[in-house]
């Protein structure tokens, strides 16, 4: 055992960026090293010679036990120490219990995060997904009870809620966003201009007229609001107070042009969009890769649009993150009618 180089055993929970991509990368041999290194250590502490102890009172090494039993002066008892007790982490994720207890997901979600990205095993914590994707994305570790770990340290619940998440990311970088609205729908007029309808009151390519905000304006169910995180759903509900709804111009002849929403509350009935938080990580990362020109060709197609839809009205875009404020106004430098404004998550 002599011959054998010990290693220091490395705590993940310390390192960040590049070191904590390298840990996780490590060869097959180094994490076999690590364990035979691992292993004798444990193995020297569970059988510990005599030669290894002193004495106390006498200097002396290797002496039997004052009981005089006649046993073997070189056996010692074993020395057994209990594993620390799990605790636990808000939302119910147990930390310190054996990594073996945290499998990787049984997941089929063809052209999902979890078909595209395998696990890289990791003898300490258990298998950890780690990709070139955007925060949060970019390390998904599973934890027990189903919940699993994001780059940004946020915890989900469930499979389906790491690939929600994925498809939301996949259409923000490819420039797709949210659905467009359809070409046709059923025009009513059951509520007063400046009431904004619940979100079940309207039926599928059905459209409230409300010419609050625009006199070819109107209200209509927004198709992709279920499918953006939490998180999203909570911004654009602060900043538009019509959940599940966007407010759509439909002007003679052209397409229609959908915002998320309308401030009725507000005398200058401003037309509004919210750009929740993630972007800033997402414009981070499409300035690294410009080959894939998908969200930033879709941020000044939409600015185009609204600012032609609108015919003027002033249009306020609320970004949650200021580190994406920039972006944003450089976006919209060219439409006077269209400003940001940074409005922080409640």
């Amino acid at each position: 055992m002599g011959g054998c180089m010990r290693r220091r055993d490395v705590d993940p929970g310390l390192l960040e960026g590049e070191g904590l991509d390298r840990w996780y990368r490590r060869s097959f041999g180094e994490i076999e090293a690590e364990r035979e290194a691992s292993r004798l250590a444990r193995h020297e502490a569970f059988f510990a010679t005599p030669s290894q102890e002193r004495s106390p009172d006498s200097g002396e090494t290797g002496r039997a036990n004052a009981s005089g039993s006649g046993r073997d002066s070189t056996w010692q008892e074993a020395r057994v120490v209990a594993p620390p007790s799990p605790t636990l982490r808000p939302g119910g994720v147990r930390i310190g219990v054996p990594p073996t207890t945290a499998r990787v997901p049984n997941v089929t979600s063809a052209g999902g995060f979890f078909d595209g990205h395998k696990p890289i095993p990791n003898p300490a914590l258990g298998p950890a997904y780690i990709s070139d994707l955007p925060q949060p994305l970019n390390v998904v570790t599973p934890k027990v009870g189903g919940w699993f770990e994001l780059g940004d340290g946020t915890l989900v619940k469930g499979a389906d809620e790491v690939e929600r998440i994925y498809a939301e990311q996949q259409r923000r970088m490819s420039g797709a966003g949210d659905p467009e609205p359809p070409a046709r729908v059923d025009t009513a007029d059951r509520f007063r201009d400046g009431v904004i309808p619940r979100a079940d009151q309207l039926e599928k390519k059905q459209r409230e007229k409300d010419a609050t905000c625009h006199p070819n304006g109107g209200w209509e169910r927004d198709p992709g609001f279920a499918k953006n995180r939490e998180r999203g759903r909570r911004y654009e509900t602060q900043i538009t107070r019509a959940p599940g709804l966007d407010y759509v111009v439909r002007n003679d002849g052209e397409r229609p042009v959908k915002f998320d929403g309308c401030a009725v509350w507000d005398p200058r009935r401003q037309l509004l969009e919210a750009k929740g938080p993630g972007y800033a990580k997402i414009i981070a990362w499409s300035r690294r890769k410009p080959h894939l020109t998908g969200f930033a060709n879709e941020s000044p197609s939409q600015a185009r649009r609204q600012a032609t839809a609108a015919l003027g009205r002033t249009t306020e875009w609320h970004v949650a993150e200021p580190e994406a404020v920039p972006y944003f106004s450089n976006v919209l430098r060219p439409y006077p009618s269209l400003r940001v404004e940074q409005t922080p998550p409640r």
